[in-house]
């Protein structure tokens, strides 16, 4: 018989004495999480919420522990999904190298106190390379665009205001798949790219207005990033022409720089995107030109709830907070 998602999840949260999982049950378990992407993941947020928890060097990576461990759901009757914590201290360090052996040959290893390794410094743009900081750079004028659209130009019901961040997000996720393809193919410069992205937004716009929100550009004529790192849009708005001279999204707002800075996954960066999305983006460009400091005190109480231990300090060292 196929278990049902809540009682996969039912064992991934168990907690108490270890309970034998019979070889049938143990096929079903591992199976479902084969087809159950939502399952899965579960599994991989407990493995890594275990392991990011440990003061421990050297152990094995995230991907490792989950293939061993849907291994042994399929050869062993005693291993218990609720007994992912011990699993988990086993894999790291030096316990790694004991599953491998035979018991009672396992050679008595220097039992000093581990020393949690130093994380590197966030990396800087300039360090990245072109691909990259082209895709971030140019990620980052379409984020601070739309909500630009929003509250720079409308006074909307509060209900057309969520309404308006779920879709904008939504066409903001369409929207960088293009840059990234057009940036990956080469042959147009990142000022182009990120000009047509514009007029993509502004298209999607047009065809999904809503009571409140009803002044948006129709047009974007020319773009350029600025020596200063500010960038610079030529648009039509009400027939006439205007030029928006915006700052940069700072590198602790920008989800294509944090997802390499983090070496987050997509279900993460997702939730990350949604928490900054609908909090700390909301006006983001008035609160930027106005110099806000409640900007990155805001963002850390937004994004670190969402992070392991590990991202939480490379998040304060992007953010520049102690």
């Amino acid at each position: 018989m196929d278990l049902r998602c809540d009682d996969v999840r039912e064992l991934l949260e168990a907690s108490g004495p270890s309970t034998p999982l019979s070889e049938e049950r143990a096929e079903q378990v591992a199976e479902h999480l084969d087809r159950c992407p939502d399952c899965d993941e579960r599994l991989g947020r407990k493995v890594a919420d275990l392991l990011g928890s440990l003061p421990v060097t050297g152990g094995p990576s995230i991907p490792a522990v989950r293939t061993l461990i849907r291994e042994d759901l399929r050869r062993s009757t005693i291993f218990r999904i609720s007994g992912l914590a011990a699993a988990a201290l086993a894999l790291a360090g030096t316990g790694w190298a004991l599953l491998h052996q035979e018991p009672g040959t396992a050679r008595v290893a220097d039992r000093r106190a581990p020393v949690e390794a130093p994380l590197p410094d966030p990396p800087k743009l300039a360090d990245l390379n072109e691909l990259d900081r082209n895709i971030i750079r140019s990620e980052g004028v379409l984020a601070l665009y739309l909500q630009f659209c929003l509250t720079c130009l409308n006074t909307p019901t509060d209900q057309d205001k969520q309404e308006y961040l779920t879709r904008s997000l939504l066409m903001f996720r369409e929207i960088r798949g293009r840059i990234r393809s057009q940036l990956e193919r080469g042959g147009a410069t990142v000022e182009a790219v990120t000009l047509d992205a514009l007029n993509d937004a502004l298209r999607m716009i047009a065809t999904s207005r809503l009571p409140s929100v009803t002044l948006a550009p129709t047009q974007a004529q020319a773009f350029k990033f600025l020596p200063s790192g500010d960038w610079q849009v030529d648009h039509l708005l009400a027939r006439k022409n205007y030029r928006l001279t915006l700052h940069a999204l700072p590198d602790y707002l920008n989800f294509a720089y944090l997802k390499i800075a983090l070496g987050a996954n997509d279900p993460l960066m997702a939730r990350v995107e949604e928490a900054l999305w609908t909090d700390t983006f909301v006006a983001l460009p008035k609160r930027m030109e106005d110099r806000d400091p409640s900007i990155a005190p805001k963002s850390l109480d937004t994004v670190l709830p969402l992070l392991l231990p590990r991202q939480q300090t490379i998040y304060r060292k992007i953010v520049g907070a102690p």
